[in-house]
């Protein structure tokens, strides 16, 4: 897995929320499969949430 490389190239921050779950290589693209984490983020711990699921998947390409 190229979880390595995820750090450098993901958005920074992106993985205090996502795991990056798997990746694929492709001859000039490397392509990262990530899963939201279920935490909420500090500022919104004391405030009551409800989960509402999760969107679809997205192809995000930079």
């Amino acid at each position: 897995m190229h979880l390595n490389l995820a750090q450098y190239l993901l958005p920074e921050g992106i993985l205090e929320y996502f795991d990056v779950v798997s990746s694929k290589s492709e001859s000039d693209k490397i392509h990262f499969y990530l899963e939201e984490k279920n935490i909420l983020p500090v500022e919104y711990e004391q405030l009551p949430a409800k989960s509402k699921g999760f969107i679809p998947e997205i192809t995000v390409e930079d």
